[in-house]
């Protein structure tokens, strides 16, 4: 072929980002980890950036190059030292950004004591402290303390466990021990791991095996979870002398089913201290005979055959599906509200998506069963484009996505070659998360999922982080 005169082709090497790291006082912070986010972690035209990391030099100084117009955040690293600081910055095609100053508060140390309750320290024990924007973790001592340092100013709750196996002290019941940067020495006792032993028995006082038994301190709005074992006996470990609240959670595992499934048993909850034997929770069976019909309708009030109710699986891991008229019915439902809604079924490779096109599913509903027909309807949503890259920062085609509603409905695509999608949503619904696969031979290959401010401002980005051990 013949040669083709494209003039002077000039390439865009992109522009500078630099600035300083200083203290509160102005004087340079060195060897600083800073990171550079964007542009705004959303796609802009055909230009994205990777997360990119500089450390300052001696003066404070960080410079990122080659990068391309657009917005993007400038923050510190969170690692040891340094405290929470970030700032916006907004790269102009025509000249670079010199002059962008991260200026990091003081922070000040967080000092903590662990002891038992005769006031001896304890070694060992992990510990982890979360204040706005930061986090860390360390170890007491054999004097039992530890020390946190660059914490900000504000609240911040320090929360122990203990590493030990077996466990050798009782697990927290709270949320953690509020702490301030500067403030007092935070002095947290920990209870030896003293036992609570039971059994869960019906109104024969026969024990039921595989009830999941749930135990927590009285002002923790949660716990942990143990199962009954034969004969419907149950243990666990608390501090002595703390006392619990023990109840049943509404599911049961039943042996040669993986998937957890309904229980049909309540249970009046009892309050337990360790430690503490004979504990009896007596199961109250719950009407388990109700019926309930499911039907699914498109926008055009048509049937849709083969759409999933995401109610719990049953012994082969299936959902109940919708016939050939729309309507599945639910048999031997419990005589409790319950909430499900739908998802459509996976499109085989070159057919079209089941869900027509710029529908969303259905809101998830709240019904008590009592025989009744409810019809779930689909919804005409808005458009939300995208692109997931790869490790690499290749297009990914073939990725699956998934975007999720804060009304819990599921929008899903599959990236094209230039790993751009489309999904529709509910409009005037929150993004909740957006989460991108791309699968091997042998299962996920990469993934990524992403939250809050990543999911605003229209077009996403999904970029996809390697699965370890792939």
């Amino acid at each position: 072929g013949g040669l083709l005169d494209l003039g002077d082709l000039r390439l865009d090497g992109g522009r500078a980002v630099e600035g300083r790291v200083v203290d509160e006082a102005g004087n340079p912070l060195p060897d600083r980890g800073v990171v550079l986010l964007g542009p705004g972690g959303r796609w802009s035209g055909d230009r994205y950036v990777n997360r990119v990391t500089r450390r300052s030099d001696d003066l404070g100084r960080f410079r990122f190059q080659g990068v391309a117009p657009g917005t993007y955040e400038v923050a510190l690293t969170n690692e040891e030292g340094n405290a929470p600081a970030k700032t916006a910055v907004e790269v102009g095609a025509e000249r670079d950004v010199l002059d962008v100053v991260l200026g990091m508060a003081a922070g000040g140390e967080v000092r903590v004591l662990v002891v038992d309750p005769e006031g001896n320290p304890i070694e060992g024990i992990g510990l982890n402290i979360n204040a706005a924007d930061f986090g860390r973790s360390a170890r007491s001592g054999a004097d039992g303390r530890a020390v946190f340092t660059g914490v900000p100013r504000g609240e911040a709750r320090v929360r122990a466990w203990d590493l030990s196996r077996p466990h050798r002290w009782a697990m927290e019941e709270t949320l953690g021990t509020p702490a301030t940067a500067g403030g007092p020495e935070v002095r947290i006792t920990l209870h030896p791991a003293s036992p609570i032993r039971g059994r869960v028995v019906d109104a024969e006082g026969k024990g039921l095996e595989g009830m999941q038994v749930h135990y927590r301190a009285p002002e923790m709005p949660y716990g942990q979870i143990a199962t009954s074992g034969p004969d419907g006996a149950f243990e666990f470990s608390s501090g002595a002398g703390r006392p619990v609240v023990i109840d049943l959670q509404p599911f049961r595992t039943v042996k040669g089913n993986p998937q957890p499934e309904r229980s049909p048993f309540r249970a009046e909850p009892v309050t337990a201290t360790a430690p503490a034997e004979g504990v009896i929770l007596r199961a109250i069976p719950v009407e388990s005979d109700r019926t309930l019909t499911v039907r699914v309708l498109d926008l055009e009030e048509r049937p849709l055959p083969g759409f999933l109710l995401t109610l719990l699986q049953d012994e082969k891991g299936s959902f109940p599906v919708t016939d050939g008229n729309g309507e599945v019915r639910l048999e031997g439902l419990l005589a409790e509200e319950i909430q499900f809604g739908v998802f459509a079924p996976q499109a085989a490779a070159g057919q079209a998506s089941p869900l027509p096109e710029g529908a969303v599913l259905p809101a998830p509903v709240k019904v008590m069963p009592e025989g009744q027909v409810v019809t779930l309807r689909l919804r005409r949503g808005t458009a939300l484009p995208g692109t997931v890259l790869d490790s690499a920062g290749a297009p990914a085609a073939g990725a699956q996505v998934y975007v999720q509603t804060e009304d819990y409905s599921v929008a899903q695509a599959v990236a094209d070659g230039d790993g751009r999608f489309r999904v529709f949503v509910a409009t005037g619904v929150k993004l909740l998360l957006a989460h991108a696969v791309l699968m091997g031979e042998a299962g996920p290959r990469e993934m990524k999922q992403i939250r809050g401010e990543e999911l605003e401002g229209g077009d996403l980005v999904i970029r996809l982080e390697a699965v370890k051990g792939r």
